[in-house]
């Protein structure tokens, strides 16, 4: 009985993505990832000789921020009136913060003076709820709970 459990548990970890159908996700921490690159061949990194590439500058940015220059942080001697003598450059790329926006759908209510009856206007089918969220931020939300 012993030796059937000590078998079985051996024959487990014998296992692996190789030889029990399931997928390398499912190796969990045993697993060891694979460099396609030959070892040896070359150091890591950029090649001596090869021009790198970066992103450019964009000719007009969307902002300009000012980073005034007053007290020498070597000597404290204030530099506030003294002349510039190069500006440096560099160039921030992100996404826009995201801002909710709220639109209004007001629907009149009437009573009909005919049969005094009240009557609603329709609103779009979309706005079925009081607070429903709108295409854009359901996409949002199925794109980000989607897509990792």
């Amino acid at each position: 009985m012993q030796a059937e459990r000590i078998q079985a548990r051996e024959d487990q970890l014998a296992k692996n993505r190789g030889n029990r159908g399931k997928p390398p996700s499912s190796d969990g921490l045993k697993k060891k990832p694979r460099s396609l690159r030959e070892t040896g061949k070359r150091q890591s990194g950029g090649q001596k000789g090869h021009k790198g590439k970066t992103r450019e500058m964009v000719f007009h940015p969307d902002s300009v921020v000012h980073h005034a220059l007053s007290v020498c942080p070597t000597c404290q001697t204030n530099v506030s009136e003294v002349c510039v003598n190069r500006v440096e450059k560099r160039h921030v790329v992100d996404v826009p913060e995201v801002r909710i926006e709220v639109t209004e759908h007001q629907g009149e209510v009437k009573i009909c003076p005919c049969c005094e009856q009240q009557i609603k206007a329709n609103v779009p089918s979309h706005v079925r709820q009081a607070v429903p969220y709108g295409e854009r931020i359901q996409t949002h939300a199925t794109y980000l709970t989607m897509y990792p």
